[in-house]
């Protein structure tokens, strides 16, 4: 009698596909955290701006109410002449 079984099929036996599939399932995770490290990186720099952007204008602001103080202190308004 020959044997009836059915041939497994190519690779069953073999542990390079499970290897080659934890490689692939391995760079898809490693590759998802550089795209997660990215998106931070850009949030970080983009709060990084604002920050920037305010601290100038807030310097900006103090500059003009001093000077709005020194004209009016010394009475160069124009107004009241």
């Amino acid at each position: 009698m020959a044997d009836e079984r059915p041939a497994a099929p190519a690779g069953a036996d073999d542990p390079e596909p499970n290897k080659a599939r934890k490689a692939i399932d391995d760079q898809l995770a490693m590759l998802s955290n550089l795209a997660y490290s990215s998106v931070i990186a850009n949030v970080n720099l983009s709060q990084q701006n604002a920050v920037s952007a305010q601290q100038a204008l807030n310097e900006i602001q103090v500059a003009v109410t001093g000077r709005v103080v020194a004209l009016l202190s010394n009475g160069h308004a124009g107004a009241g002449r």
